[in-house]
């Protein structure tokens, strides 16, 4: 069972989860989860990644530095492009650590451009009704809108995708509450 962190998180995945099973909205409801690290995004992630493959839907899961690590290791090779034909047959995108590990990723101007490459690849797919986005980041939204770099066009449509982020507030979940002490800190 998960801990929900609070209802507005528990209502956002519900919703999503709804739409999957019963399609009721021309768009999928997507949702955009931030917070610290270790307060549950990847976990919550991983669980509906396992509901949804249960359930029959095509599931990708991702994060946005394995992304771009083999976009880098792809030059030369399109057969290798890792966004070439990535949401094909992809019903659910699960991508998770906007911003790399922890948020505190150096943020080059080629990583800002395919960022915002990635975004509009996505939102198309997800504003023809094709596809329910769940994004995770330790980014707090002002700092993915630098991300972008308060680029207009790719911040509106994150604000459309995702109407309402979802602040997680839970505590680190992965540190035993003792760590302190074991770790003589």
């Amino acid at each position: 069972m998960y801990g929900w962190d609070n209802t507005e998180q528990q209502q956002a995945i519900s919703q999503v989860m709804h739409h999957l099973t019963y399609g009721a909205e021309p768009r999928a409801p997507s949702v955009l989860m931030w917070g610290k690290p270790g307060n549950g995004k990847t976990t919550l992630s991983y669980a509906l990644a396992k509901w949804c493959v249960f359930n029959d839907f095509s599931v990708r899961w991702v994060t946005h530095t394995q992304l771009f690590d083999q976009l880098k290791r792809s030059y030369g090779n399109k057969a290798d492009d890792p966004f070439e034909g990535w949401l094909t047959n992809v019903s659910v995108l699960l991508l998770d650590e906007i911003g790399g590990v922890g948020g505190g990723q150096n943020h080059r101007d080629w990583f800002k451009s395919q960022t915002v490459a990635m975004i509009q690849s996505i939102y198309e797919k997800w504003s023809a009704g094709d596809l329910a986005v769940i994004m995770g980041t330790n980014l707090r939204p002002t700092q993915l809108k630098q991300l972008i770099e308060h680029n207009a066009a790719a911040w509106s449509r994150i604000t459309e995708m995702f109407e309402e982020p979802i602040q997680m507030t839970g505590a680190d979940r992965r540190q035993p509450k003792q760590l302190s002490a074991k770790w003589a800190l």
